[in-house]
């Protein structure tokens, strides 16, 4: 190949001087070596065509943002896991206050209290405000009166 295929390769004219041609050799030298780093992920030698390298680049930058994609996603299942592990706990913490304002919530309905206020906060609430508060029963004071009951007799 002669100098003046080479000058019009990388797009000078015929008669562009030799400092031109060794710049625009430099410039295409320095890309190629950047595509060697490790981290570029592009391995190519200095033969390799431009349809090549254009190839590999773009290839390059397809296997980096599928990388980068899935470090995304990795990321956003972890927050939505520790959002619901906030939410989760600050629900819970909701049922145990009012478990120690002395509503009666039993073992089996804790969890299902839970998972209700944690999506319908206000209706959960309302439910557990409607079970009967001991600490209330506890409070009255005074003598208690038991009418007596009728006895059934069969006749």
């Amino acid at each position: 190949m002669n100098a003046i295929a080479i000058r019009q390769r990388l797009g000078l004219p015929e008669d562009a001087p030799d400092t031109d041609l060794t710049g625009a050799l430099q410039e295409v030298l320095s890309y190629l070596t950047s595509l060697d780093r490790p981290d570029c992920g592009v391995m190519l030698s200095g033969a390799s065509s431009p349809a090549d390298v254009l190839d590999a680049v773009l290839l390059s930058s397809d296997a980096r943002l599928v990388g980068y994609r899935q470090n995304m996603m990795t990321m956003q299942r972890e927050t939505e896991a520790m959002r619901a592990q906030i939410a989760r706990a600050h629900s819970r913490d909701i049922v145990n206050m009012q478990a120690e304002k002395g509503y009666a919530i039993s073992r089996p309905i804790i969890e299902t209290l839970v998972e209700l206020h944690m999506q319908k906060p206000d209706e959960a609430l309302a439910i557990m405000q409607c079970l009967p508060n001991l600490k209330m029963r506890l409070s009255f004071k005074g003598q208690v009166m038991q009418v007596p009951v009728p006895e059934v007799t069969d006749k």
